[in-house]
């Protein structure tokens, strides 16, 4: 126990153990729904689920144990569900690319972003973003995932006339939403020592009272793997470097968008290591991944609910990954977890409302900053897209800049990032 506390500076931090081993738990089970997606998504491309799955929680292990030794964050590393329903709806349905040329692309994708881990580009991103977009990825980032929580417990809905509406309130899934966050909402107020995964727990429970969950078929199950492990390929790949780009921008600013939302834990001495160290387990990702069957990998914006719970360090991380190797043999209780999203989705509500505090650090007096801002919380949400709420913000905030004659104080990076992002909006347009 004492080493622990040691290798992860935890007294330093204000934590313990204990609290670390919550966090990862809440992390892991905010997460758990990443094994039934991605193995789903990837079957409607011809590859096999089961060979999927074990791919899926094999990645997620590996890169979140590299990730909390590396960045020693409250973080998580996992095959993402945003980038690979494009790789797979986008480039291999739509497209018609076989899949194998496809898991070649994000490990050629995955490459480059080792490459730019191990450069000073991450530090150099974190000094060009001006503050106030730093508050607006965290506060969209928290809106983003209370949107996503919402959803996914079926308290709002879609709608032909509004868009979305309320959700149906006869909904068994709605309720049980609302009870655990009713529940976790007032373990917080009376802020209770691990919150979150106590509401997760309550929330499960009532779920298997009210005979929302059923018992899963059997406990340890592992399918056949030879299907999709080292099925990639990368023949044709000189004719796609889109796709490899596309690939590549999208893993980074995943990654670097969830890592601005960590917030104060970010900031210290050895910030640089931290960028350099996620990176590179990002990176790692992606390329277990592309060998394993599991596609792109990147930090998603549902980690955060580890820090959320109290995880300050890489404990967090070792505990979450710790769980997803064990989930390769639970398959049939994974299926249940992922099967009843009403458990989670207090978690993600209450850990967007969190983040969300960072819109006081905004200048909402001075157009120049609250514009950016604004249109970045507001497109990172609704067009359900961190990418496409990061890339507007740059943009606009670079346009105002010359705009009112202060060009020159914007970074060249900056400068280069927005003149990407626009391209990439007008290769998206046409």
């Amino acid at each position: 126990m004492e080493r622990l506390i040691a290798r992860f500076s935890l007294t330093r931090r204000g934590t313990d153990v204990k609290t670390e081993v919550l966090a990862g738990v809440t992390a892991f089970l905010s997460l758990a729904y990443v094994l039934i997606v991605i193995p789903t998504l990837f079957s409607r491309c011809g590859m096999d689920f089961g060979g999927v799955y074990l791919a899926t929680a094999l990645t997620a292990a590996l890169a979140t144990l590299a990730l909390g030794l590396l960045a020693d964050l409250p973080a998580t590393v996992v095959p993402s569900v945003a980038i690979n329903a494009w790789l797979g709806y986008g480039v291999i349905l739509s497209e018609g690319s076989p899949w194998q040329t496809a898991l070649g692309s994000v490990m050629a994708a995955s490459l480059l972003l080792l490459a730019l881990s191990l450069t000073p580009f991450p530090q150099m991103l974190l000094t060009a973003v001006p503050p106030s977009l730093k508050a607006a990825v965290r506060a969209g980032l928290g809106l983003f995932l209370a949107f996503l929580g919402l959803m996914q417990g079926r308290l709002i809905m879609a709608s032909p006339t509004t868009i979305v509406t309320l959700g149906d309130l006869a909904d068994p899934a709605a309720w049980l939403t609302a009870l655990g966050l009713i529940a976790t909402a007032a373990l917080l107020a009376l802020r209770i020592h691990g919150a979150i995964f106590l509401g997760l727990l309550f929330t499960e429970a009532a779920a298997l009272l009210l005979g929302l969950l059923e018992a899963p078929e059997g406990i340890f199950f592992l399918p056949a793997w030879d299907s999709v492990l080292f099925r990639f390929s990368l023949s044709g790949l000189d004719a796609r470097p889109d796709v490899i780009l596309t690939l590549t921008f999208l893993m980074l600013f995943d990654t670097t968008g969830t890592l601005l939302a960590l917030g104060r834990p970010m900031h210290t001495p050895a910030v640089e290591n931290r960028w350099r160290g996620t990176l590179l387990a990002a990176a790692a990702g992606g390329l277990g991944g592309a060998f394993f069957g599991a596609g792109a990998a990147s930090v998603p914006a549902e980690s955060v609910t580890g820090a959320a719970a109290g995880g300050r360090s890489g404990l967090t991380a070792v505990v979450t990954a710790a769980l997803f190797g064990l989930a390769l043999f639970l398959l049939p209780i994974a299926k249940v977890i992922a099967a009843a999203p009403s458990i989670t989705a207090p978690a993600l509500i209450l850990a967007g409302a969190y983040l969300l505090e960072s819109v006081a650090d905004i200048d909402w007096h001075e157009p120049v900053d609250a514009l950016p801002a604004f249109f970045t919380i507001l497109l990172m949400t609704f067009s359900f897209s961190v990418v496409n709420g990061i890339g507007a913000g740059i943009v606009l905030h670079v346009l105002l800049q010359l705009t009112t004659g202060e060009g020159r104080r914007v970074p060249p990076l900056l400068h280069g990032l927005a003149l990407l992002f626009l391209l990439f909006f007008i290769r998206n347009a046409f």
